[in-house]
């Protein structure tokens, strides 16, 4: 399913706008359900009082002054919130009741809300209080008391009930508008900060951007002469001076070559699957439209060819071989399977594809089909969204460092106390902010190892101090949860090649995570020891491990082992990545070991220096 794009000069206020509206709303629904259940509580209260003093006033008076009984009624009449209260005799007639039309009817049917809570209320000798499922702001209250004996009876058997009914939608309503009056300005605050934030991110970012979209458009439709302004982002500015220089270079060649580069642009335009099919000796059978436009051939100048024209150099002199030993053994190294790899177009020109081949049988004999997506398209725009990320990525970094500094700021009550709804409002902004900004740096790192940015710093040196290091820093996080960690540095001083600074990142990423999926108040055990003649650094945390669905994805980027594992724990699914990365590039190895249930370890390892 392919979701409609959306511009980012309306994307970027929607997801700031939004959140902070929400936090409003958020706040004022609270505030309303507080009352709500202030109001309800002491309501059910007096409610309660109330029927008990006209169950015992019922048992006195019944018979004896059914007038001082009456007025009973009528004074609890007044209290604003009752919606109804009666008497019932034994035989489940009303026998007084604030309504008069009442009176004399089965209660069952002139009483509102009486029948489910009837039969409870005769087995009780203390109130009964219930709720009506479809009506929470009802609150309906029975208690039994004694009939007046018969003769002959020391004692009657036979008990009436006392009745009552508040109904607290007035009350409610009046706790909805007073919160609104309270929150409303709030609420605006929060739309006005948000849509100022917007705003300026509107005119950094997506102003510029949709200034370079169109500059883009207009290229592809010919029009070089329109280079576009200096921007007030360094990044962006860069970004639109490169642009120009490219517009530029583009020109002249378009000009020395306008027949061939037409062309191509049309091959571009109709790339679609290619479907090639050979025999087993290696000939081509068949090669539709699309494979014509990828390649660059005529279907009459391929059919009856080996398919070897179509590869490289490398893959073209192996190709027979590997074919000619698939039909001995059957063992696949590509059929049956999905793989990228290189074709060679008719004018020479190597391209990445994305081929998979399948084997079917025609005539009792084999045929192989091989579909084949050209992947050059897909690779631009790979560095394009990298570029993009980048470039947000730093013009997002900044002010949202103030942002997190103003937060924890006022969350540490340096600018005055808070009330507690604030306070907490606060904290969960700060956390919220604090976690998009580790994303952005995530981002950040990643784009600088795939466009091999990254420096390393390569020096012998033992991991006993770095190790020491790392769990000082992550010690207050653990403490929070009461997680101890426990170190054992047995590598007896022995050195290894690597970046301190990268490596105390990947031990940050290894303790953060332990911390994360440790149960509270228990111990993460942190080593470096001699392995198989490398040194071997391992973490290792007492949680539920990794599933076993999960392993194969656990070094992938924005890899989680649950989908809402972001909302629970925090993190970006980036770490992990990040630290192969990292290791790999320091010419070590990564791993991990889990058992369900059992925890997990995970480890890096790095030749002896």
């Amino acid at each position: 399913m392919r979701f409609p794009t959306v511009s980012l000069r309306w994307l970027l206020p929607v997801l700031i706008v939004v959140p902070f509206s929400v936090v409003g709303l958020a706040s004022y629904f609270v505030a309303v359900a507080d009352k709500r259940e202030v109001l309800l509580d002491a309501a059910e209260r007096e409610l309660r009082g109330a029927v008990a003093s006209l169950a015992r006033a019922s048992e006195r008076l019944i018979r004896s002054d059914p007038s001082l009984l009456r007025q009973e009624l009528t004074l609890l009449a007044l209290e604003p919130n009752l919606a109804g209260g009666a008497i019932v005799d034994d035989q489940g007639l009303v026998l007084h009741a604030t309504r008069f039309a009442s009176v004399g009817e089965p209660a069952v049917r002139a009483l509102d809300f009486f029948q489910p809570s009837i039969d409870t209320a005769l087995q009780r000798s203390t109130a009964v209080i219930a709720r009506p499922k479809d009506r929470q702001e009802i609150i309906v209250a029975l208690m039994r008391f004694a009939m007046p004996a018969d003769s002959g009876e020391l004692r009657s058997s036979n008990y009436g009930v006392a009745y009552l009914c508040f109904d607290l939608s007035d009350a409610i309503a009046t706790a909805r508008k007073s919160a609104l009056r309270v929150h409303l300005p709030e609420a605006v605050l929060n739309v006005l900060v948000a849509a100022l934030l917007a705003w300026a991110m509107v005119a950094r970012i997506a102003i510029p951007l949709q200034r370079l979209n169109a500059a883009t458009k207009r290229l592809a439709e010919g029009g070089f002469s329109s280079p576009l302004p200096g921007e007030v982002t360094k990044e962006i500015d860069t970004l639109a001076a490169s642009f120009n220089h490219m517009s530029s270079r583009l020109k002249q060649s378009m000009e020395q070559s306008d027949s061939s580069a037409r062309h191509m642009q049309a091959v571009i335009d109709n790339v679609l699957e290619a479907i090639v099919t050979i025999d087993e000796r290696g000939r081509i059978q068949s090669f539709n439209q699309a494979a014509e436009k990828i390649f660059g051939f005529r279907a009459d100048e391929v059919v009856g060819v080996n398919v070897s024209i179509l590869m490289p150099g490398e893959i073209s002199r192996h190709h027979d071989e590997y074919l000619a030993r698939y039909q001995r053994t059957k063992e696949a190294h590509v059929i049956g399977f999905g793989r990228e790899t290189t074709g060679r177009r008719r004018d020479g020109e190597e391209f990445p594809v994305e081929l998979s081949v399948s084997e079917i049988s025609k005539d009792g004999r084999p045929l192989y089909v091989g579909l084949l997506r050209d992947l050059s398209e897909r690779n631009r725009v790979d560095r394009m969204k990298r570029e993009f990320i980048s470039t947000v990525s730093h013009e997002l970094r900044t002010p949202l460092t103030s942002v997190v500094a103003s937060l924890r700021l006022l969350a540490s009550g340096a600018l005055g106390t808070l009330p507690p709804k604030g306070q907490r409002l606060i904290e969960i902004a700060a956390i919220n902010s604090g976690q998009l900004s580790n994303l952005i740096n995530d981002l950040l790192d990643l784009e600088k190892i795939a466009a091999g940015k990254m420096s390393f710093d390569l020096q012998p040196q033992p991991v006993g101090q770095l190790l020491a290091e790392a769990v000082a820093a992550s010690t207050p996080n653990a403490g929070q949860r009461g997680i101890e960690f426990k170190l054992l540095d047995d590598s007896s001083g022995a050195e290894v090649r690597i970046d301190a600074s990268r490596l105390t990142q990947v031990l940050s990423n290894f303790l953060s995570n332990a911390i994360k999926f440790s149960p509270a108040n228990e111990r993460v055990d942190v080593a470096a020891r001699l392995h198989e003649g490398d040194l071997r650094i391992e973490v290792r945390d007492r949680g539920p491990g990794v599933p076993a669905e999960f392993r194969d994805r656990i070094f992938q980027k924005f890899s989680q082992a649950d989908s809402s594992d972001t909302r629970k724990l925090g993190g970006t699914g980036l770490g992990l990545a990040i630290s192969k990365e990292l290791v790999e590039r320091m010419g070590g190895k990564i791993g991990f070991e889990s058992e369900k249930g059992a925890g997990a370890l995970f480890f890096c390892t790095f030749p002896l220096a």
